[in-house]
């Protein structure tokens, strides 16, 4: 590799908030020096994520030009003189919520990196974080589903909802509830799904057959998450993951907006206690940050269950560097059913 590569890196850049036009393909300089706790990546993939359309249209301001992307995988080039149980020559898969992810290469924090075992590819890997991870610890650690239980899943065609069925597959005789668009019932139930519904008409038909549910994993937010916690049985929990209701259009988010976000009124109390139900929200990025070793320990399991053949990634699309409009395209339009990803 030659010294150009070293300083400088391509990377896919919001230059401003709005419409596609603010993402161009830049080269961008690295930091001079490796950090101690830091690894060196040359990255081959990236995932797509729903989050990158948040950071478009200015839900989460960053300094611009701001470089996009939550997840890659590559290989160690170098380690820092902190770093353990990495090192030069591994393949990773990366996670960071605050982006910067898709650049060529990337000098990012050892505990934001997980090594990829010999038996799992570069693509199916790249599925993993905020998808497979999401779905693992909203299930097990926070909804803690379980045998003979019921789950409601929304969004189930998308990177959380497949991983999410997949999942919820691995307990015995669990139903599983998924909503999506007609289109794409076919695959869903394929995936495991056991009833698919419009998201015009869950609440009335669960209410009118299963009556309530156990679990609910929700990444659309907004009324939805409302509606949603009048379907869950007593002790049902109920976990929020997105909110991609908020993306409805080109528009982006006003300071008066993000500021009804974030002191939004609080959900249906008296329902909550009078139907001894419970509700919570779930975050990836912070809990890595919060409690590295549950991340990892998850992400152990997951590759495990990968290994195992237990669950199995569907990848929707594989784009160029350079099309990567048209693939944070399909998210917006939700034409995509499993994980859209890059490539460089």
């Amino acid at each position: 590799m030659n010294e150009h590569h070293l300083e400088t890196s391509k990377s896919i850049c919001l230059t401003g908030y709005g419409g596609f036009d603010k993402i161009q393909v830049q080269n961008v300089m690295l930091p001079p020096a490796l950090g101690t706790n830091e690894v060196k990546v040359q990255n081959k993939l990236f995932g797509v994520n729903f989050a990158d359309l948040y950071t478009l249209k200015g839900l989460f301001e960053f300094p611009l030009p701001h470089t996009l992307g939550l997840e890659s995988v590559g290989r160690v080039l170098e380690v820092g003189a902190g770093v353990k149980d990495v090192k030069a020559g591994d393949r990773v898969v990366c996670y960071k919520w605050t982006g910067g992810l898709y650049s060529e290469f990337i000098n990012i924090d050892m505990k934001n990196c997980f090594v990829i075992p010999p038996s799992i590819s570069d693509e199916d890997a790249a599925t993993l974080p905020a998808n497979y991870l999401t779905a693992y610890i909203t299930l097990f650690k926070i909804a803690k589903l379980q045998a003979d239980q019921s789950v409601l899943i929304h969004s189930c065609a998308g990177g959380v909802g497949w991983a999410a069925t997949q999942l919820a597959k691995l307990f015995s005789n669990v139903t599983i509830l998924g909503t999506a668009s007609e289109s794409k019932f076919k695959m869903v139930v394929e995936n495991g799904v056991n009833r698919p519904l419009t998201y015009e008409n869950y609440a009335t038909i669960i209410s009118q057959s299963e009556g309530e549910v156990d679990c609910i994993i929700d990444s659309i937010g907004g009324s939805n998450f409302s509606i949603s916690q009048k379907l869950l049985k007593p002790l049902g929990h109920a976990v929020l993951t997105g909110c991609s209701s908020l993306i409805t259009g080109p528009e982006i988010f006003t300071s008066s907006e993000r500021e009804a976000l974030s002191s939004s009124t609080v959900p249906d109390m008296q329902g909550l206690v009078m139907g001894s139900r419970s509700i919570s929200g779930f975050h990836l990025g912070l809990l890595m940050d919060q409690n590295p070793q549950l991340i990892r320990n998850s992400m152990e399991s997951i590759f495990k269950l990968l290994g195992d053949g237990k669950i199995k990634p569907r990848i929707d699309s594989i784009w160029s560097f350079h099309e990567v409009v048209q693939a944070i395209s399909l998210l917006e339009k939700r034409k995509n059913i499993g994980k859209v990803l890059l490539k460089i």
